[in-house]
Formats: structure tokens, C-alpha cells, sequence
């Protein structure tokens, strides 16, 4: 039977969702040849046209499964927890962030989410020249969307942005 598992890469992210909570875990990301980024594996799956994903919560005391409704993530961030990294060594960190080195000097914008949360950052969405406004990148992104910002990136889903600043 282990010839048609699908390999998985396990990735720390918090998650935060409509209701207000907020879970802390790991999202096990179908590895792809192609791409060796935590980032882009976990917008891929963000994207992807399933609606429900699996996902474990990781508390002081134990881990569970569960599975999320996309459409009631608002975001997610990736985490790198050190902690539960050196007691699964298996488990790779959470890899580099979006390289923003080599993309242009973007504008900072100031999202404002459906939770009332607030992100400052570069939404990291490729544009043509001509739709390089911070509302152009919304209005062509995907379901979800990096915003890069000095501590990381969250990954954004569009339909929870209610205004930018």
C-alpha cells in the first residue's frame, strides 16, 4: 500500500481563522520536485481547487487532527518552531521566505482583514508593469496571496481583505 501514498511535507504555520481562533500546527504540504520553497508549496495548496485540508493542532500536551474550510482561513503564517523541529528531526524548518531580493522595491501597503486584524507589508503578487499598484496585485491574485513584512510572510486569502491602505 505505501506505493500509492502521496509523499507529504510536514510545514509549522499558525493559522487564524473567521471565528477568532487561532491554531497552531503543522499542514502537510504534497511535495513537488519542481518546488523546494515552504512558501510556494503552501500557497499551492492554498490555491489549489480543494476546499478542505487537513491539518494538526499542536498544543503543550498532545496533537490532533482536524480538517479546515479554506473559506474561513483568513490567514496563515508560516512559523519556524525551533521546539517541535528538534523533537521531530524529520520535520525541515520552514524554509526561506518569498525572495523579495530579487524583486523590485515594491511599496509598503496596510491591509486591513475581516478578523480586524492589520498586516504592513509588500503584496507579493507578479504583475505586468502596468498593473504594478498595490490594488492591481489584488484584483489579480489568486484565492490567496503572500504579503511579505520583516518577520515573514502571511499568506492572505483575498475575500478577507476589506480595505488597503
Amino acid at each position: 500500500m505505501k506505493d500509492f501514498q502521496v509523499p507529504t511535507r510536514p510545514v509549522w504555520v499558525e493559522v487564524f481563522l473567521a471565528d477568532g481562533r487561532n491554531l497552531s500546527g503543522r499542514m502537510f504540504l504534497v511535495e513537488d520536485p519542481r518546488v523546494d520553497e515552504n512558501t510556494d508549496l503552501l500557497l499551492r495548496t492554498l490555491n489549489d481547487p480543494r476546499e478542505f485540508i487537513p491539518f494538526e493542532v499542536s498544543d503543550q500536551r498532545s496533537a490532533r487532527g482536524l480538517v479546515l474550510n479554506k473559506d474561513h482561513i483568513v490567514r496563515v503564517r508560516l512559523t519556524a518552531d525551533m521546539e517541535a523541529a528538534r523533537e521531530s528531526p524529520d520535520v525541515p524548518d520552514s524554509g526561506r521566505v518569498l525572495d523579495m531580493a530579487a524583486a523590485p522595491a515594491e511599496e509598503t501597503a496596510i491591509l486591513t482583514l475581516s478578523d480586524g486584524s492589520r498586516i504592513s507589508g509588500q503584496v507579493a503578487v507578479q504583475t505586468p508593469d502596468s498593473l504594478s499598484r498595490p490594488v492591481d496585485k489584488l484584483n489579480n491574485a489568486l484565492r490567496f496571496l503572500p504579503v511579505v513584512h520583516d518577520d515573514g510572510v502571511d499568506i492572505v486569502q483575498r475575500c478577507h481583505v476589506t480595505t488597503l491602505d
